[in-house]
């Protein structure tokens, strides 16, 4: 028990002696080597974490750009927001109603000098007779006269392009906004079917009440132009000095009610009529299996638009007819003095009291070439207008 207990407290002195200088150094070294390697590690950790995550954010700042670059190599585009999608179709449209205007309404001049003195001179009662005075007055000798049957070509494509624009891309702007607001109530879709032909006409009439503020001056021009030779003289930008200067610029409006008159029901006529028709000959050819999206449609669509067209044309023709007669009276020259009668009632209701007052037949003068005029040139009117349309990729319905 002695030796045992003198064993143990011999091993619990050696446990707590302290350490010699000689084993101490040993150790602090392993120690320091120890700590320095687990901060240069550690250090390293941190570093790496460092740039670990710069090269993250520099990825999330360059992500993007790639992504479009990617797309682009691609072949393809990024879609643009609906609101712009609307705003570009609706521009496409308008320059196909600006291509489609002007150059029917320029192509038919000649007609449409033939119907002026045919509704300026009572004498004059057959489109013949009309033909031949038209020429007759033109300057020079010979063939070179015949350039009289294009006096206000200027004039007409020029108002009428602004007047396609404003009303082709106006249409259907109105009709889209108006839709979109009949969607948004309760039994929006009913709405839309039991209402169509009430916003096709609404949007028709909208459309063209600003088309024809565009149009006004430029028709009082072509009207100059065509019925007092000085005019005709002058050319366009010489008639407007000169209407300007004798009578101040308000005379370049003076016609605008009468170009309301006309130009509301011919429009709502043609745009619906047209849109009516070309859907009554869609629902015809699918009685006999041409199915709406196939190729025998496809082929057959110049035939339907210049179909429709020709129709619209006519019952348009028909429907402005006495307020074309109006429109000539008031913004015709006073030179013509072989004018059947002169205009003088400026408000809405004296000119419809004046209509009313010539009665059918003279409401009516100059019909035939008119009807010829505008049955032809709506028809292929709205052939161009679809042609250019389905070119510029907005012949379908608009973009929601």
């Amino acid at each position: 028990a002695l030796e045992t207990t003198h064993a143990h407290g011999s091993r619990d002195k050696l446990m707590t002696r302290p350490f010699s200088c000689r084993s101490a150094i040993p150790l602090a070294l392993l120690a320091l080597c120890v700590c320095s390697a687990g901060g240069s590690a550690a250090s390293t950790r941190s570093r790496a974490s460092a740039a670990d995550e710069r090269g993250q954010r520099t990825q999330a700042l360059t992500r993007q750009p790639s992504r479009r670059a990617a797309a682009t190599a691609g072949g393809e585009k990024p879609k643009p927001r609906p609101d712009q999608a609307i705003a570009s179709y609706l521009g496409r449209v308008s320059i196909a109603g600006a291509i489609s205007c002007s150059f029917t309404h320029s192509l038919v001049v000649p007609l449409d000098v033939i119907k002026c003195r045919m509704q300026t001179d009572a004498g004059i009662t057959s489109m013949g007779q009309a033909a031949q005075a038209v020429f007759n007055s033109g300057p020079g000798q010979g063939p070179y006269r015949a350039i009289a049957f294009f006096n206000g070509i200027g004039a007409t494509s020029t108002g009428y392009w602004l007047q396609g624009a404003a009303k082709f891309g106006g249409y259907e702007a109105l009709k889209n906004a108006i839709y979109t607001r009949m969607h948004e109530l309760p039994n929006g879709d009913d709405l839309c079917k039991r209402w169509r032909l009430g916003v096709m006409v609404t949007s028709a009439f909208g459309a063209e009440a600003v088309a024809s503020a565009f149009l006004c001056p430029l028709e009082v021009l072509k009207l100059r132009i065509q019925t007092d030779l000085s005019y005709a003289a002058r050319g366009l930008v010489g008639a407007l000095a000169a209407v300007v200067r004798t009578e101040g610029a308000g005379a370049l409006f003076k016609g605008f009610s009468a170009v309301c008159l006309r130009q509301l029901p011919y429009t709502a006529v043609k745009l619906v009529s047209y849109e009516l028709f070309c859907g009554a000959l869609v629902a015809a050819a699918a009685r006999y299996g041409v199915e709406q999206g196939s190729m025998r449609l496809e082929r057959a669509r110049p035939f339907i638009a210049v179909t429709a067209g020709l129709l619209a044309g006519a019952c348009a023709a028909v429907a402005s007819q006495p307020a074309d007669v109006l429109l000539t009276r008031i913004c015709g020259s006073s030179a013509v003095s072989s004018l059947s009668s002169c205009v003088i009632a400026t408000s809405w209701r004296g000119q419809l009291q004046y209509l009313y007052s010539l009665g059918l037949k003279e409401c009516y003068a100059g019909m035939g070439a008119r009807l010829a005029m505008v049955a032809s040139m709506t028809s292929i009117q709205f052939l161009l207008y679809d042609q250019v349309r389905l070119r510029l990729g907005c012949d379908g319905p608009i973009p929601s």
